[in-house]
């Protein structure tokens, strides 16, 4: 966590030697797609903190989903257990539209 930001010329000796950090700018933080109205139940100290923990965990927060590979799991069945099948049922074409419409703006 950065607590101070400085400048300081290249000529000046007096500091020793200083690390350049490189500033990495995202164009697309998770907090710059929050809609404002959503926080407004919310003190300004909260909505600080909120964004500040979204742009933290971006990497968590993204658009779209991937695939989790931080590990792995298995699922153990007694020996008399027998998956149920269920039957198929279809969907009512309105409802697959609106369900794809979401699922494209995602």
């Amino acid at each position: 966590m950065v607590n101070n930001c400085a400048i300081v010329n290249k000529a000046d000796e007096d500091l020793g030697s200083l690390t350049v950090v490189d500033i990495e700018t995202k164009c697309d933080l998770p907090n710059s797609r929050v809609n404002p109205e959503k926080l407004a139940h919310l003190s300004d100290t909260q909505k600080w903190q909120f964004v500040s923990l979204l742009d933290e965990f971006a990497d968590f927060f993204v658009k779209k989903p991937g695939l989790c590979s931080i590990g792995m799991h298995k699922i153990h069945f007694t020996p008399d257990f027998k998956p149920k099948r269920l039957r198929a049922y279809r969907v009512p074409e309105l409802l697959k539209l609106g369900l794809l419409d979401k699922y494209r703006n995602c």
